[in-house]
């Protein structure tokens, strides 16, 4: 009979976080209780990915490779509907999970049987080695809920500060594997998700929304927390801007599912078409940096919205039915 979770990490050239990640894990307590393999799915590296597993699985056997060759995120992810274990757990190339992750989400599993997607508190982290500068901390504040992370920062979390996420994320999420199994079935998501340097997004929203379908329950649970690390080129202007562009297009072809998507996108376009109008105004009435930050790249996400609605198509839309 199988264990009770699949740790299952989805990388594309980030051979040097997949080394820490992976290291991370093998400091997990109860992972010889609870963990039947650790899948790590290639997304079509051109790095050291291949040999980084590799050394990891000559220490433990459970670590498994397995190359996925058609580029998207979303392409790796679904693997997950192969597996044999109840539960799966989605741990991002840059997630350095606590040392009682497992154990936390075991016992939530046990207290809560109709539960269904369990996230744990992601914190923000520079990569070793880095430091952040004030500017990219405030930035961190601004964004970090649109980076899956629920803190922005070890001291906040510490601090008891309330998570700052408003939806499930990805990153990290505990999920139950037989609905995915049934989602897979049905053709899978929608979104591609990120695709070699572009940063379309959307594709973990889906998989999990297929779980809460079911009628399962989401929780939330601080006590089940992970170091999500930031590469200090993820808090600069141009890739901040893409990404809340390509979480606009996500959202767009999101919403463009079943028999009313082209009214929800219509009024989708109004709502954001309004927003933009008010934004300056906005912006100049608030003396919060961080607010004004964060009104900055929400707004970078709505005119993508918008121009999806128009038609124009661009670097960020990756999408297709699976």
């Amino acid at each position: 009979m199988p264990k009770m979770f699949t740790l299952m990490t989805c990388t594309h050239n980030h051979a040097d976080l997949l080394r820490l990640t992976l290291s991370a894990m093998m400091e997990l307590r109860g992972l010889e209780e609870y963990v039947e393999e650790i899948l790590v799915v290639d997304n079509a590296s051109t790095d050291e990915t291949p040999g980084v597993v590799r050394e990891f699985a000559e220490q433990n056997p459970i670590v498994r490779y397995l190359l996925e060759p058609k580029q998207g995120v979303a392409y790796a992810r679904r693997h997950a509907a192969d597996l044999s274990t109840p539960w799966l757990i989605f741990v991002d190339d840059d997630n350095l999970l606590s040392k009682n992750y497992l154990i936390r989400a075991a016992e939530l599993i046990e207290e809560n049987p109709d539960a269904g997607v369990l996230n744990g508190a992601g914190i923000a982290a520079p990569v070793p080695g880095q430091r952040f500068t004030a500017d990219e901390q405030q930035r961190l504040f601004a964004v970090a809920a649109y980076l899956a992370c629920s803190h922005p920062s070890a001291d906040s979390f510490r601090a008891g500060m309330k998570s700052m996420a408003t939806v499930p994320y990805g990153a990290g999420v505990v999920l139950r594997v037989e609905p995915l199994k049934r989602f897979s079935e049905r053709g899978w998501t929608k979104n591609v998700g990120r695709s070699g340097g572009a940063l379309t997004s959307g594709e973990d929203g889906e998989i999990i929304v297929s779980v809460l379908q079911e009628g399962y329950r989401y929780l939330y649970d601080c006590e089940m927390y992970f170091y999500h690390l930031m590469p200090k080129e993820r808090l600069g202007e141009d890739y901040l801007s893409r990404l809340y562009s390509g979480i606009g297009h996500g959202m767009y072809h999101y919403h463009r599912q079943g028999i009313y998507g082209r009214l929800r996108n219509l009024c989708y376009f109004a709502g954001y078409c309004l927003k933009l109008l008010v934004l300056p105004v906005a912006a100049a009435l608030v003396n919060d940096p961080v607010k004004k930050i964060s009104y900055h790249y929400k707004a970078c996400s709505w005119r993508a919205y918008n121009r999806c609605c128009l038609g124009e198509r661009g670097e960020h839309e990756v999408v297709s039915r699976l």
